[in-house]
């Protein structure tokens, strides 16, 4: 991957953004999202308080590793079974209510959610702040005149302030863009198996 390369990796990414999307950080997610689960799950009486807790304090990437889940995948070629088969070896009196109900696509679309969000996180403020430098930039040079480009000749004057206007309006429409994607992606997914959601039968009875 590119944002991994030790000579490209600062020409595509900051050093903010690629801790977003580490192995770990994507393993995390996952735990998140089981440890979420589980909880709702305790509080309902469907897993025993003390059972929900103890899984909790073990959906981490210290306790689960990548390192572990990939050597299970090597054996089961199916990411979310080598999860589950991991947090069993690791925390054995509990494994077996582990991942109640849910199934791979939960887990696999929601920690993927949980990684954009926290790219945006950092993504949109940063944009918010060139916003703001290109538009001090065009009003300081907004009589600033240069030659214009036209199919990359020399063309119409124009002025240096009004190029980096042009600049900050397309800042500020990604913005709006990636706002109102936002609403749209931080939705989690939570079907159970088929999509139908009767893994969760004795919750709803």
């Amino acid at each position: 991957m590119i944002h991994q390369s030790l000579i490209y990796q600062d020409k595509f990414g900051t050093p903010e953004m690629r801790s977003v999307w580490t192995e770990e950080k994507m393993l995390q997610g996952w735990l998140d999202l089981e440890a979420a689960v589980t909880g709702a799950q305790g509080d309902m009486g469907v897993v025993p308080k003390s059972v929900a807790n103890k899984i909790i304090r073990n959906c981490n990437t210290k306790k689960i590793t990548p390192k572990a889940v990939a050597a299970w995948h090597n054996k089961t070629d199916h990411v979310i079974v080598s999860l589950v088969k991991t947090f069993r070896d690791v925390v054995p009196d509990a494994g077996e209510r582990f991942h109640l109900g849910i199934t791979t696509q939960d887990v696999l679309d929601t920690g993927l959610t949980l990684q954009i969000r926290n790219a945006l996180q950092i993504l949109i403020p940063s944009l918010f702040e060139l916003e703001e430098r290109l538009l001090k930039l065009a009003r300081k040079h907004r009589t600033t005149v240069m030659a214009g480009r036209s199919e990359g000749q020399q063309g119409a004057p124009i002025t240096f302030g009004y190029k980096i206007a042009v600049m900050a309006d397309t800042i500020g429409a990604h913005i709006e863009r990636l706002s109102m994607c936002a609403e749209r992606l931080m939705i989690l997914t939570l079907f159970g198996a088929m999509g139908v959601q009767s893994s969760y039968a004795p919750v709803v009875g």
